[in-house]
């Protein structure tokens, strides 16, 4: 039986004889299970695992193993040998940009104009073709959402490399159970999905379509929508049959026409012609694929977006898979849709700008207006989903923290704010007080790789310290984000009776030429009367040495007891070598986060989908993960190091079930026979 719970990151497989853990292992994650659960057998095996998670650890069979991608701090088990372990390994290490020995392109480009069709053929390319098959999910119920990636105009870092490239800060989508189409677009003629994107959505049972798109007033729009609907050399539908020879050969499943240039008048008849010959193209050579029109030309030849389904542009959704309809509606629009399309109203996705542009509800965060209205009428169309990540960077951990809050309403408050965090000066007028300033003392400098603050320590010892007023930041958090108002009077009420988890996080590094500088950092939870409660963290240069790259760390404090009051914050550090100025330990990036209750988000309104569990073409009933999201500062295989560098790479990406689930029925998880390794 297996389940996973994604409150604790834990996936288990109960047997008859043993229950054992399989969690990815990162700190903050065991810091979470050591809180979750009441550790007391050692006759358990309990494995610390990553890119190679045995289903089954009493069987030998190299089915039973699933291989995925980054791992972190892995302790193998006496119940797997670590040599047959190693052996079996078939994860090779990542690719990163280069020039390849067979002179094939190395990134995937798009097409510019459609005349590029006209000369396109199979196998120029093969390292940008992903070979993973869709998996199948079991029946998913409506509404279906379509997430429409349009991001800084396609093609990015972290996009176009195929096969991986170096850049952290990069977006990767995470929360595939709420997808059902994953459409790349771009501002080009033909947007051929990267490899990764194909890999990372056919695992969690994902479509994921091409993009064709003209726009009359750039790169001759109108005259490529014209030969698009005359055909080449005689054949009314030539380029309908390349799209569909493309879409095989980079294992797409589809595409989104979206011809943003008006026709005569004379011209529509060949527009449904041409959707009709693609479509049916399209069955023919791959029954599960999709062709999806936009909501764009109506039936006059017009540029005219209608925001509703009608008798405007009716013709063109009879002939295609579904419709994408423009974004400007109101209630009364998604009304006359539904009437509409009567019994295809599943296959209209009304579209929402997530970047608020004359949508309904306003975009961002209250995407979810939008979707609360869509959610019993039609199927959903997101436009440009990861505004989540442009409304973020350049840190990462807001881009998860948007990303939570937008999909799954996880809203953690940030009660150290980045004006407290890296507003530093020798007069303690921004929270933080300096004890020690020995050396030249205590330097700010701004750092290129984080883009924020960083403060270096001298060749003696400096050391400084913050108390956060937990009543006072939720208070101020609170109003921030919410329109509801909360006396403080009810928060300290809320701190005397719960025990909110709260979430520290920071970067340290040492500076060369000797980078194990001496650190220390401690964090602890005080009382009204500034005495420490039962939760503390620690981490020195004695446990964790610095390396010359910054070390994100993360930890979770649960469990310290009622009447928490304040956050003390202490730091220190100094210079190995003893040199004059600053070459001493750096820190970045404080931050204190306190997990608040859930609000309304996107996620609200929509029923997770299932994890997938078997290709098309075969049946497979075991589910394995490590939690990578196909992105590190560091590359494990097996528990070792094998690149210390910034890298990305969505192939990568394991299945990611960040909602709990469970195969059959809910497993009766013995915690009592746990034990911590």
């Amino acid at each position: 039986m297996l389940f996973f719970d994604t409150r604790t990151h834990v996936v288990c497989l109960k047997t008859t004889s043993e229950l054992v853990l399989f969690i990815n292992g990162c700190e903050h994650v065991r810091s979470e299970l050591r809180r979750s659960l009441p550790f007391s057998s050692p006759k358990t095996n309990y494995l610390w695992v990553g890119n190679r998670v045995p289903i089954d650890p009493q069987s030998k069979e190299k089915k039973n193993f699933g291989y995925s991608g980054l791992i972190r701090n892995m302790i193998i088990s006496d119940s797997i040998p670590e040599k047959e372990f190693l052996e079996t390994a078939s994860i090779n290490k990542p690719s990163f940009p280069r020039n390849s020995e067979q002179g094939w392109p190395t990134i995937i480009r798009p097409m510019k104009l459609l005349i590029e069709l006209t000369v396109w053929s199979a196998g120029r390319d093969p390292v940008n073709v992903s070979v993973e098959k869709l998996l199948k999910r079991s029946k998913t119920e409506p509404p279906y959402l379509a997430h429409c990636h349009d991001m800084k105009g396609g093609y990015v870092d972290g996009d176009q490399y195929g096969q991986g490239s170096n850049n952290f800060l990069c977006y990767n989508f995470t929360h595939w159970q709420y997808v059902d189409i994953f459409i790349y677009f771009s501002h080009d003629r033909i947007s051929i999905p990267p490899s990764s994107w194909v890999t990372a959505a056919h695992k969690n049972g994902v479509k994921i379509l091409g993009t064709v798109l003209t726009e009359h007033w750039i790169d001759n729009g109108k005259e490529d929508t014209l030969l698009l609907l005359d055909g080449f050399n005689g054949d009314p539908f030539f380029f309908a049959r390349k799209l569909v020879a493309v879409c095989q050969y980079y294992n797409l499943d589809g595409w989104f026409i979206n011809l943003e240039s008006s026709i005569p008048p004379s011209y529509v008849d060949k527009l449904e012609a041409f959707l009709n010959a693609l479509r049916e193209l399209q069955h023919a050579a791959l029954p599960h694929s999709l062709v999806i029109w936009y909501d764009s030309i109506s039936v006059t030849g017009a540029l005219n977006w209608q925001n509703k389904l009608n008798s405007l542009n009716r013709p063109f959704f009879d002939v295609c898979d579904g419709i994408f309809l423009n974004y400007v509606w109101d209630e009364s629009f998604v009304e006359e849709t539904v009437a509409e399309a009567g019994k295809r109203k599943w296959d209209v996705y009304t579209g929402i700008d997530v970047f608020g542009r004359g949508a309904f509800g306003g975009g961002g965060f209250n995407t979810h207006e939008a979707v609360r209205v869509l959610h019993n009428s039609t199927s959903i169309g997101l436009f440009a989903p990861a505004w989540t990540f442009e409304h973020a960077p350049p840190f990462r951990f807001n881009f998860h923290s948007n990303e939570y809050r937008f999909w799954r309403g996880i809203n953690p408050l940030s009660l150290l704010p980045n004006s407290v965090a890296d507003n530093f000066t020798t007069d303690n007028v921004n929270g933080w007080q300096i004890l020690e300033n020995g050396g030249n003392g205590w330097k700010k400098e701004t750092d290129d790789q984080l883009c924020r603050p960083m403060f270096v320590t001298s060749h003696q010892r400096c050391s400084r310290s913050l108390e956060v007023n937990l009543v006072d930041s939720i208070h101020r958090e609170h109003h921030l984000l919410y329109t509801n108002e909360v006396s403080k009077e009810s928060i300290e009420q809320l701190l005397d009776t719960t025990v909110p988890e709260l979430e520290i996080s920071f970067y340290v590094k040492g500076t060369g030429p000797n980078v194990n500088d001496p650190y220390s950092i401690r964090v602890e939870i005080r009382d009204q009367n500034h005495s420490p409660l039962g939760a503390r963290f620690d981490r020195n240069s004695t446990s964790h040495p610095l390396s010359h790259q910054w070390t994100q760390v993360s930890a979770f404090l649960s469990n310290y007891g009622a009447g928490a009051r304040y956050v003390y914050w202490h730091e220190s550090g100094e210079d190995a070598e003893n040199w004059a100025g600053h070459f001493g330990s750096s820190f970045s990036g404080a931050t204190i986060k306190m997990k608040y209750h859930p609000i309304n988000c996107v996620g609200t309104y929509l029923n997770p989908r299932p994890v997938p569990l078997y290709h098309q073409d075969q049946n497979r009933t075991s589910f394995f993960t490590d939690f990578s999201d196909g992105v590190g500062r560091k590359f494990f295989i097996n528990g070792r190091l094998i690149h210390e560098v910034d890298w990305n790479n969505l192939n990568l990406a394991s299945h990611l079930p960040n909602h709990r689930f469970c195969i059959g029925q809910e497993a009766e998880l013995d915690y009592s026979r746990a034990v911590e390794a």
